[in-house]
């Protein structure tokens, strides 16, 4: 493997090999050389605390109120399944948040898209030297798309339903959405799980062996049961250069365009 200039650790290879999604589909990428060229180890080593867990739910972010009816958060969350797993559900939304290591804590920025079944969503990674690597994924049509910048789009021959980024595509029933809080204005905080990111798309060629264990997402909600918000967290480990990592991902998710007019489409 040709590596390319060295800076603040950091080593840019020219060339790489670099598997985008859990069912190994191989792209290029990027090495992410401050996560610990160490030896294998038995037990992942502990990335940094986040700085905001998603465990409970803030109460800075909206006041309870005096708890409506059980029957009026039921139906917030009945309409909201009904939304989201509606055959021509649409929306965008913005991605902020970071990438937690053992060693290092890599800055998010991204978006994503979907419409219907479909949906392209696309992440940029600050890197601890500043520089920033932009991947994205699509699926559009039951077929998988993936992008590691500079280098060209790749189909994903080996891409299922299991490896879909799309967060709300397992919400099916009422049982599949808990209720945290009640807001004011009509609002209420549910939780439920989904993935948005996958440590696969980390653009560093020595992440190896990734492995989501488990995600949450808190997402407020109102009356007519619209996403309007959220906090995304996933826990999982990978191998940093042979070394066994926890991995922790955490996004602040903004909600637009919902039932809108949205287009994705393959590369």
């Amino acid at each position: 493997m040709t590596q390319g200039t060295v800076n603040s650790g950091l080593a840019v290879p020219s060339q790489v090999i670099r598997g985008p999604t859990r069912s190994s589909a191989l792209a290029a990428g990027l090495c992410l050389g401050l996560l610990g060229a160490c030896t294998p180890t038995a037990s992942p080593t502990t990335a940094p605390s986040p700085s905001a867990a998603v465990d409970s739910p803030s109460p800075s972010a909206a006041s309870p109120t005096p708890a409506p009816s059980k029957a009026t958060a039921q139906a917030a969350i009945s309409a909201f399944v009904d939304r989201v797993s509606a055959a021509d559900f649409s929306y965008t939304a913005s991605l902020t948040g970071r990438d937690f290591h053992s060693t290092d804590i890599l800055p998010i920025k991204g978006s994503l898209s979907v419409r219907g079944a479909d949906y392209a969503v696309a992440a940029t990674f600050t890197f601890p030297d500043r520089s920033k690597y932009k991947v994205e994924q699509r699926y559009v049509r039951r077929v998988g798309w993936v992008r590691f910048y500079p280098d060209p789009w790749q189909k994903l021959k080996a891409f299922g339903e299991d490896d879909v980024l799309s967060p709300f595509v397992d919400i099916l029933a009422p049982s599949d959405v808990t209720l945290l809080e009640v807001l004011r204005n009509n609002q209420y905080r549910v939780r439920m799980s989904a993935l948005l990111l996958h440590p696969s798309l980390i653009p560093a060629f020595n992440v190896t062996s990734e492995h989501v264990d488990r995600t949450k997402f808190d997402v407020v909600i109102d009356q007519a049961g619209r996403p309007i918000s959220g906090k995304w967290q996933l826990n999982g480990t990978a191998r940093v250069s042979g070394q066994l990592q926890e991995v922790v991902m955490e996004l602040t998710v903004k909600f637009a365009n919902v039932g809108g007019s949205v287009r994705v489409k393959a590369p």
